[in-house]
């Protein structure tokens, strides 16, 4: 991690100011199944603190801060083409890996995505962002709109949609679990939290 000051500024992108954070992170299209130790990483750039901290500290306190940084520095790791991990967020945020899980998890109740790369690849317990998704469809919001709500492009959208459409077809059909888990080639967890929706 480098804090990029007046020194080193210079050599760097015109579009950076003072007080930007110079972060490695795994590059967003690096597959699940390899271990974090072998994913290829990108230098991004985070801003720690921006303009109105000061005020939201004051008038909402420590937690809310924390939570609003928390999306920013996922949400601009994005953008850049990498992910954070709940683990990188806690180094950043100077912070205990289980206030990250448990800020994730209100957020996450309160419709708030962070778009950390546990959260985009469904990795670990959390509810999926595909569930989200069809929550989302359910609810009459459009395609493109759900889309720049979940962070994900068009075609993702939509094959979650047609998967979803066919788990439940599947299960009018009285076809068993374990057999909708072997045509959709979709875990039984995601399986599980469609037909809950």
């Amino acid at each position: 991690m480098i804090i990029i000051g007046e020194s080193n500024l210079k050599s760097t992108t015109n579009n950076l100011t003072k007080g930007c954070l110079c972060y490695e992170a795994i590059i967003e299209n690096e597959p699940i199944a390899k271990p974090l130790s072998k994913c290829k990483k990108m230098s991004i750039f985070l801003y720690l603190h921006r303009n109105n901290d000061k005020k939201i500290l004051k008038s909402k306190g420590i937690a809310y801060l924390r939570r609003e940084r928390l999306i920013h520095l996922a949400k601009e790791a994005k953008k850049q083409g990498a992910l954070l991990t709940q683990e990188d967020l806690a180094l950043l945020l100077c912070t205990s890996l289980s206030t990250v899980k448990r800020d994730i998890i209100d957020l996450t109740k309160e419709g708030v995505i962070v778009p950390t790369r546990g959260y985009l690849k469904d990795i670990g317990r959390g509810i999926s962002f595909k569930s989200q998704i069809i929550k989302f469809y359910k609810k009459g919001y459009p395609i493109s709109e759900i889309g720049t709500k979940m962070m994900q492009p068009i075609d993702i959208i939509e094959k979650c949609i047609k998967n979803y459409k066919k788990v439940i077809n599947l299960n009018n059909k009285k076809i068993p679990l374990k057999n909708i888990h072997i045509v959709t080639h979709l875990s039984i967890k995601l399986i599980k939290e469609y037909l809950k929706i």
